[in-house]
């Protein structure tokens, strides 16, 4: 769920940089530090975080989306607006409190795939499914002695992760309307959290995240016992996000770099170009970079991560989304638009705007290669030590990386 990321950095007057994205049939929506941001045609609009947080909240909203419906909700039980956690929006301008959710520490939301009007969030010890698309919820089950950290819809039914309320041990959760539920352990240790990467049929990606180096586990499901558990990927510090499109796992590592993993076989991708958040859909790498680093807001590699070009700038987003007078996002992102936008002007290559100068562009400073992924033997293990996403991306501010990265900071096309 990105959340050291997403809690680093929040809301306007922040660094302009990425947390995570969603590909899917109506197109790419990016979440960035800065607010939710919906293509429209060869532009972009902005849906600012605070259409949905009191004032002076510090953490990102989180989002999800199914169809013309969208979830939002706070990893924080005092930071959502009015008390609440979730919000339902139809149309991307009205976000609506979800009735139960005030005061709720909502750790997850997300849409079934194949029935978009079915919307699930993770709630403490319960699990809540909508079947109006996120309007409203009711208790699907209750995960006694569990605090609820990541959901997924599955084709049966849905999966969660969960932990103890002493987070010392990660529990894989199946919940089907026949079967009713089961769980099965898989982690132990001390000051555990836990989030689903990927689900694939019986198979389901999870990050264990502990108070040192992550680990990604796959959890396959057996009809003659328990699940089989398989170590995947060790991490040298953080897995920020993780993808898989049926051959591969794409794990992204403190935000800095990618790794891939086939048949037990891991490989750095040099070209990541240094951002937090991984969708792979379709043969298509999609990514979102740190634009205070790299100038970049959305970038796709079409060869299997050999290259990635610039589908997007911030320079591209040119206001708030079109809403009525009533709406959230008039009432509270149009009067905000004038302070931010100074601060995403100037990014594209070369500049086409006289706002801000591109970032990193001080002659004095050098430019000097980014160290790159370091090679692992396995698939269970990594040297030496990994820096935090904090550290190493404000190192990472006196560098001006993207050309030797393989970043094309050309226009690419925006098909998405």
């Amino acid at each position: 769920m990105l959340l050291f990321v997403a809690g680093a950095w929040a809301h306007v007057g922040q660094p302009i940089g990425g947390i995570d994205l969603s590909v899917g049939p109506l197109g790419v929506e990016v979440e960035a530090s800065w607010g939710l941001l919906i293509p429209d045609g060869d532009e972009w609009r902005w849906v600012c975080h605070e259409a949905i947080t009191e004032p002076g909240a510090q953490r990102s909203p989180r989002y999800a989306r199914g169809a013309e419906h969208r979830l939002g909700w706070m990893p924080d039980a005092v930071q959502g607006r009015g008390g609440f956690t979730l919000f339902h929006s139809p149309d991307g301008c009205a976000w609506d409190e979800v009735s139960g959710s005030d005061g709720r520490l909502v750790r997850d939301a997300t849409y079934d795939p194949a029935l978009p009007e079915v919307a699930w969030a993770a709630a403490g010890d319960e699990a809540w499914r909508s079947a109006d698309g996120g309007a409203t919820f009711e208790v699907a089950f209750t995960a006694a002695d569990r605090e609820l950290r990541g959901i997924r819809a599955t084709t049966d039914g849905v999966v969660a992760v969960a932990t103890d309320p002493e987070a010392t041990q990660v529990f894989l959760l199946r919940f089907t309307s026949g079967g009713g539920l089961t769980e099965e352990l898989l982690a132990s240790g001390e000051a555990l959290d836990a989030r689903i990467g990927a689900v694939d049929g019986d198979d389901v990606f999870v990050i264990v995240d502990p108070f040192g180096a992550d680990r990604v586990l796959r959890a396959t499901r057996s009809s003659s016992g328990p699940a089989s558990v398989d170590l995947v990927f060790q991490a040298a510090g953080q897995v920020t996000d993780l993808a898989w499109d049926g051959t591969t796992a794409w794990v992204v590592e403190d935000g800095i770099r990618l790794f891939t993993v086939r048949r037990g076989v891991v490989a750095p991708v040099a070209s990541w170009p240094l951002g937090p958040g991984i969708d792979v859909v379709d043969g298509d790498v999609w990514g979102v970079p740190q634009s205070w680093v790299l100038g970049a807001m959305l970038t796709r590699s079409n060869d299997d991560g050999a290259t990635f070009e610039t589908q997007a700038f911030p320079d591209d987003v040119s206001g708030p989304l079109a809403c009525a007078p009533e709406t959230p996002v008039a009432q509270r992102c149009d009067p905000l638009w004038d302070v931010l936008l100074p601060t995403v002007r100037g990014y594209d290559d070369p500049p086409e705007d006289t706002g801000a100068p591109p970032p990193l562009e001080d002659p004095d400073r050098p430019s000097e290669d980014v160290v790159g992924a370091e090679v692992r033997s396995c698939g269970c293990g990594g040297s030496g030590g990994a820096l935090p996403v904090a550290v190493g991306l404000v190192a990472l501010l006196t560098r001006r990386a993207a050309p030797r990265w393989g970043l094309s900071l050309a226009r690419g096309t925006r098909s998405a």
